[in-house]
């Protein structure tokens, strides 16, 4: 994800050879025919690498990649002074399956999945898989990817998936903003987490290939984007109880929610969204933390619910004039105030509204009930 070339300048596409001509073959010439014999039979096997005898090999130190189907053994006769070309057929090898997104490439990425998680691969010589999702400025956001076998187990011996994200204006041809600069940076097997933060209320592209550059068959992936957006309503009562409906991608496995610092119940989860009850908390901005504590995610959405009233909101008295009272007497008619948006006409429900008198004098907030609906508030 950072580039064609490595810190050194080295070209990441310079191991190995996509040559179709020698691709897979093994050249095995000068072999010695035991004893006095002009024929020998050899015998042909096919297996891994072991990861202790390719640290040094470029990408594939010390992750190698295991074979995908299987091949019994095989017995040749070679003459001496002679060549035998000799074919082997991996059977039950794995058959890639079309993605459902491609052709994708930098420029054409393909739209994020609605529910925030997809399976697919990466098969071919340095396929990227691109998609494009909307965010907002002031959220931060996991990506997580994990390698699959054939057959839909999580793997370290195929891919080694790495993670990039752009703005989608970005031109391309530079490195990733946000990227992982290695595959399995998460103490959960086989996965590769991205955690970015958005700076800006826009599009953005996001890219997954393989460390190596590789690309083949058995290269399977599951992708998770997970992503708090907004909330709704974005304000909630400073007596707390108020239900909010967190929206984003890849909410199914979250398990957590928190205002500030304090634990929101959950009411349900679902993919795209989580619903919660807000605890009390006293009025202004606050901050919602989406996590999954399975696998690390998590999704910061700075400032996105505002407790009773904004630092905008507007007060304003209803009713309250009252004659000349003796000290100690009691006011004839209430004060009525109304807590207002910023606009001054959406009542603002669950708002703190404070009273304060020189000389001192007692406060008797609606003369000891309950708190009126829609901002309002007596006193008498």
């Amino acid at each position: 994800m950072n580039g064609p070339n490595d810190g050194s300048g080295q070209p990441f596409d310079r191991f190995g050879s996509d040559d179709a001509a020698v691709e897979g073959t093994f050249d095995l010439a000068g072999l010695e025919i035991p004893g006095s014999g002009g024929s020998a039979q050899c015998e042909l096997t096919v297996e891994a690498i072991d990861p202790l005898w390719s640290q040094t090999v470029g990408p594939y130190g010390p992750w190698q990649v295991q074979p995908s189907g299987s091949t019994p053994p095989i017995v040749v006769t070679v003459s001496k002074g002679g060549n035998l070309q000799q074919d082997i057929l991996m059977q039950g090898s794995a058959v890639h399956p079309p993605d459902w997104f491609e052709p994708v490439d930098y420029t054409s990425p393909a739209p994020l999945p609605t529910l925030g998680e997809w399976l697919a691969g990466l098969s071919g010589y340095g396929n990227t898989d691109y998609f494009w999702f909307s965010g907002q400025n002031n959220r931060t956001l996991s990506v997580e990817v994990t390698a699959l076998d054939e057959s839909g187990v999580a793997s370290q011996s195929k891919s080694l998936p790495v993670i990039g994200m752009w703005a989608l204006s970005n031109p391309g041809g530079n490195s990733a903003p946000a990227a992982t600069p290695m595959a399995f940076n998460t103490f959960n097997f086989g996965m590769t987490r991205l955690d970015a933060v958005l700076l800006a209320t826009a599009n953005f592209r996001l890219g997954i290939s393989d460390y190596r550059g590789d690309g083949r068959p058995d290269f399977r992936y599951r992708a998770r984007v997970f992503y708090g957006d907004r909330v709704i309503p974005p304000r909630a009562s400073v007596g707390g109880g108020t239900a909010l409906a967190i929206q984003g991608l890849g909410l199914r496995g979250n398990r957590a929610v928190k205002i500030a610092a304090m634990n929101a119940p959950l009411l349900a989860v679902s993919a795209n969204q989580v619903t919660a009850t807000a605890p009390a908390m006293a009025d202004g901005l606050q901050n919602v933390t989406l996590s999954d504590p399975a696998t690390g995610a998590a999704s910061i959405m700075t400032g996105a619910l505002t407790y009773g009233a904004a630092s905008d909101d507007i007060i304003r008295r209803v009713a309250g004039s009252n004659p000349a009272t003796s000290v100690g007497g009691e006011a004839p008619n209430p004060i009525r105030v109304r807590v207002l948006t910023a606009g001054g006409l959406t009542p603002v429900a669950g708002a703190s509204v404070f009273f304060t008198a020189t000389p001192p004098a007692s406060f008797a907030a609606c003369g000891g009930g309950s708190r009126r609906p829609e901002g309002f508030r007596d006193l008498l």
